[in-house]
């Protein structure tokens, strides 16, 4: 069931894909802060390849920037390669200010299955920490099929995320949560 949702998900991401060019393309002519990541979004630029121990971290925006950042320096002090990827301006902003060249800071791209395959490609990560609660399907199937652990980190589980993230549980190795509340939402996705 899991395999056939996320095919449909592919296709109905591939269908939209013209119209989620023009809109990027129309929002990059008026809107500056847009323009910015537009171009990695969509596909057209991507980080640098990996030579070296790298993490992947992707932290949406700028609370997850902040949150991630004592793990950030720790793990460049352990000598990893630190991908930081971020799907805000103002994420991309404050982890720019924050940590400068120290990390490999990149736009996530839409989620389609040959971006992302570049991704990891060119990334070849160890693992991957996701901030929060930010589920991207295609990410999460292609890096758990490369057998690459995800982690979950400071996961805040809503209502709302409970159900995404019952459905893609058998890909997360670790979900690391913020507060003993939710400890229970944890047991409920693996069925303890």
């Amino acid at each position: 069931m899991q395999l056939f949702l996320l095919y449909i998900y592919f296709l109905f991401g591939y269908i939209a894909y013209p119209f989620i060019f023009i809109a990027f393309s129309i929002m990059m002519f008026f809107n500056k802060p847009i323009r910015k990541g537009a171009l990695s979004r969509l596909g057209f630029i991507y980080p640098k390849e990996n030579n070296k121990n790298a993490v992947w971290i992707h932290a949406v925006s700028v609370g997850e920037i902040v949150a991630v950042r004592e793990m950030v320096f720790n793990l460049i002090e352990r000598g990893y390669t630190v991908y930081l990827s971020t799907t805000t301006v103002g994420g991309y902003d404050i982890a720019k200010k924050n940590y400068g060249d120290k990390v490999e800071l990149f736009y996530l791209t839409l989620d389609y299955p040959h971006m992302i395959n570049k991704l990891i490609n060119l990334i070849s990560p160890e693992y991957v920490m996701i901030a929060e609660i930010e589920i991207w399907p295609t990410m999460i199937y292609m890096l758990h099929k490369r057998l690459i652990p995800i982690f979950l980190i400071n996961g805040r589980i809503g209502k709302k995320n409970l159900k995404d993230i019952k459905t893609f549980n058998f890909s997360l190795s670790l979900i690391l949560i913020c507060m003993p509340k939710y400890l229970h939402k944890v047991v409920l996705i693996w069925k303890i």
